[in-house]
């Protein structure tokens, strides 16, 4: 009530006196556990005393009809005279919008951008009009509101990407920063929304840009400024409100599971109060992350599993890695890559889609990791000055084959260095014997622990692209061999996200996942990652009904006319159908057995230890 009666009176236009007593500078939280902090601040010399208020937030209905108010600028009108580049608001046929403050003048040499103008191709959002803002200090400043504000938005662009839009709310006290939108985000133009950083009680907004270096020719667009009030909104649930704390530290308890937390401190003197200090956020980063601490791996079954970790505080999120690795159980040939680059979409072979600079494409590939310089994509084919694979992990060092489908032009030449961890790098050279599509067939006589190739694309002509359309990599393998790579990499996003599930992994003979993560955290534009953990083996079972699971040394691996019985120690292996009669019998070597069998219900026996399984 108090804080309502607060708002009241500043929207009656009844000043609020503040004395000039220097506000506090609150500091980083320490002693942090689940359920406990200690809150900490700078001294003031004038104070006596300080308030701490502590507090989660929660959304609360603020007995007002929610309203949502749109601004398009639509009332504007350019004077007749304005040219594409130098559009200026006709003062005397515009209707400008109630109660705004809108300030695009000083140093502009243009205001609007508009789409009725022949010749001007520049897009808006909505109508025909929008607000440019092309010099430091041009702001908008929306009216005060009837009640407290739960949304804010508003469309933003610049081709160029020069410039800074920075975001203020006002709580009735004091103006309190929502962060900036940076037009390098916004080449295309996009929705900039600071929903989630308005303050408690705001009732008012502003804009105001920064251009250190302004291209004159491409100003910023402002458009479709939302808002909306009323209904359900932000408030503070405190913990502590108002303690009187003549030291500049104290302890907090008593906080609740799952939430998060945050704390201000005011000085006082007497009757005097400063106004509020900057907000400290409990579990916020503050100066390093711990590693996460991995707890047992939950929903295990053929093809799926979730990792669970416990929450490392101060972080934003965590990044994660699935590690595939195969064994082989046999003598076999088999594929270790692939990828059809099916995923990339848009552009053409004369006018692919593009981008600049080294760039990991993981949302568009099956596995992670692959980097392509300068990359360029058409339909289903990816392209670039060269194009590297993700790191192969191999025990096999007699070499790999590499089969390409490429699109180029005859006589086009693609050199394939394959990079090793130990010795000299394999180069390779071929050439495109036609124009179009091409297969190329790649063997290298040796790999290494860590190895990774790179395609590099060297065109008769600068200007035609060679696309990379499908990559298979095999390798001779030998029982025991192995190899790996990352599978799967994803950011788990959230500070109390604590686990995420992996689904649709192969269950193919031999097949093993490992899992590893780091907590990350971003404050402004800096990064900031935790050590890694250590890489631990997911215990993903075989497709089998266990009647006992006790027995660690023993495990069953089914696959159609194969069964696998790992042993971690030499013995015997009985096997018998479900009539008792033994349908198979050996001296068990440590590690994999492979026994063939028909389909059906098996019992296996191995000295004391018993278990029916399944063969598919």
């Amino acid at each position: 009530m108090r804080r309502l009666a607060t708002l009241i009176l500043s929207l009656w236009g009844i000043a609020l006196s503040h004395a000039a007593l220097e506000v506090p500078k609150a500091l980083p939280a320490t002693d942090i556990t689940e359920n406990s902090f200690t809150a900490n601040w700078q001294s003031v010399s004038q104070a006596s005393a300080y308030n701490l208020n502590v507090f989660a937030y929660k959304m609360e209905d603020c007995g007002t009809e929610t309203i949502k108010v749109t601004e398009s600028f639509e009332g504007l009108v350019p004077r007749s005279s304005g040219s594409k580049r130098n559009k200026y608001i006709d003062s005397n046929l515009s209707v400008f919008p109630e109660n705004w403050k809108i300030d695009v003048n000083t140093g502009s040499i243009r205001q609007l951008y508009t789409t009725n103008v022949a010749g001007d191709t520049t897009s808006v959002y909505s109508g025909k009009i929008a607000l440019a803002f092309d010099a430091t200090g041009d702001s908008i400043v929306t009216p005060v509101l009837p009640a407290p504000a739960s949304k804010f938005s508003f469309w933003i662009k610049n081709a160029n990407a020069t410039g800074t839009v920075a975001v203020y709310g006002f709580d009735g006290f004091q103006w309190h920063s929502l962060g900036e939108a940076s037009t390098i985000s916004y080449r295309s133009g996009g929705i900039a929304d600071f929903s989630a950083n308005i303050p408690v009680g705001c009732i008012q907004f502003k804009m105001i840009y920064t251009d250190e270096n302004p291209d004159l020719n491409s100003p910023t667009a402002i458009d479709e400024i939302s808002y909306t009030y009323g209904g359900i909104v932000k408030t503070r649930d405190y913990l502590v409100e108002n303690k009187r704390i003549t030291e500049t530290s104290a302890p907090v308890t008593g906080l609740k599971d799952n939430t998060d937390y945050f704390y201000t401190v005011k000085s006082t003197n007497g009757s005097e109060t400063s106004l509020e200090s900057n907000m400290i956020d409990v579990f916020g980063y503050a100066g390093s992350l711990s590693k996460p601490v991995l707890k047992e791996f939950t929903d295990i079954k053929g093809g799926q599993y979730t990792a669970n970790w416990n929450t490392v505080i101060g972080s934003n999120g965590y990044v994660v890695y699935n590690v595939y690795t195969h064994i082989a159980q046999r003598d076999e040939t088999k594929t270790i890559l692939h990828e059809n680059f099916d995923a990339f979409t848009g552009g053409t072979i004369d006018l692919p889609a593009e981008d600049d600079g080294t760039t990991n494409y993981d949302e568009y590939t099956t596995v992670p990791d692959w980097s392509v310089n300068f990359g360029c994509w058409t339909e289903g084919m990816l392209s670039g000055i060269n194009i590297q694979t993700p790191v192969i992990s191999t025990t096999n060092t007699n070499g790999c084959t590499v089969n390409v489908r490429v699109y180029g032009a005859k006589g086009d030449k693609i050199d394939f260095n394959n990079f090793y961890t130990q010795g000299t790098p394999e180069k390779v050279t071929k050439f495109l014997t036609q124009e179009g599509y091409n297969n190329l067939t790649i063997d290298f006589k040796h790999s290494s622990e860590q190895m990774y190739i790179e395609l590099y694309f060297r065109q008769l002509d600068p200007i035609k692209e060679i696309y990379l359309d499908e990559f298979t990599m095999t390798q001779t393998l030998s029982k025991g061999d192995r190899f790996s790579y990352n599978y799967d990499y994803t950011l788990v996003e959230g500070r109390r996200t604590n686990s995420y599930t992996f689904t649709d992994l192969p269950k193919a003979w031999g097949d093993q996942f490992a899992f590893r993560m780091s907590a990350y955290a971003v404050v402004g534009d800096d990064l900031y990652q935790s050590q890694w953990t250590e890489l631990t083996e997911v215990p993903i079972p075989s497709n089998i009904d266990n009647t006992r699971r006790e027995n660690q040394e023993i495990k069953v691996i089914s696959y159609p006319g194969n069964t696998i019985i790992r042993l971690l120690v030499p013995q015997e292996i009985i096997i018998s159908d479900l009539q008792g009669r033994i349908v198979a019998q050996v001296q068990g070597v440590e590690g994999d057995n492979s026994i063939s069998l028909k389909q059906g219900i098996y019992l296996l026996r191995c000295g004391n230890y018993c278990q029916k399984f399944i063969c598919r």
